[in-house]
């Protein structure tokens, strides 16, 4: 997640997926790829989240055409796919902030479009229709959506740290919803038991992410 600030409330840098890409393919996400060899073999004896952090340098770069520094990249969170998927990742989510003057090149391969937005500005476009968001990053930018300047959203990351997600999904008439740990239904997926609530809806007629502990 690359944020800047401006005269305005803070925006955050989203490319979109080629289309033909088979996971996400046409959605709008955050620069970002998968770890590679060589990023095991130049991290040397690091553990997972240092590897992790070099491939978030190496993927930004061939995808934006932005430099960052793996010390400036914070930890915001931890995602796993559910266990229904066709293919499932460990993903890790790092957050940092660039000069209102960066310039993005994208490569033109993976990525074919970026833009500069708002949270407030994304959101509403996804519920428009006009962009998609995978569920990772709706609920990243929830999450950031609560802070008007960067500075206090890493002041807030340092005290918390980073959150983890291993979803599961419970198929409804007009939807889906994915439940977190903290879920009161999270074991047995039972949406109608009482308790905590931490899960999203994803309806033909919305999204509604919902966190009641």
């Amino acid at each position: 997640m690359i944020i800047r600030d401006g005269d305005g409330p803070l925006e955050v840098l989203l490319v979109r997926r080629n289309t033909k890409i088979a996971f996400h393919g046409g959605s709008w996400v955050f620069p970002g790829g998968k770890v590679d060899m060589a990023d095991r073999q130049a991290a040397g004896d690091a553990d997972e989240l240092d590897v992790a952090r070099r491939a978030a340098v190496r993927e930004v770069g061939e995808e934006a055409g932005i430099a960052v520094q793996a010390s400036d990249l914070k930890t915001f969170g931890h995602w796993t796919t559910p266990e229904n998927q066709p293919k499932r990742f460990a993903t890790w989510f790092f957050a940092t902030q660039i000069s209102s003057g960066c310039e993005v090149e994208i490569d033109g391969n993976e990525i074919v479009d970026h833009c500069w937005l708002s949270v407030a500005n994304a959101l509403a476009r996804r519920a428009k229709g006009e962009i998609t968001l995978p569920p990772p990053t709706f609920v990243s930018l929830l999450k950031l959506e609560q802070f008007s300047r960067s500075a206090s959203f890493f002041d807030h990351l340092d005290r918390h740290g980073a959150e983890r997600f291993v979803p599961k999904v419970v198929d409804l008439e007009n939807g889906r919803c994915s439940l977190y740990e903290e879920d009161v239904g999270y074991e047995t997926l039972d949406l109608t038991m009482a308790g905590a609530r931490h899960r999203l809806f994803m309806l033909e007629s919305g999204w509604d992410y919902v966190r009641e502990f």
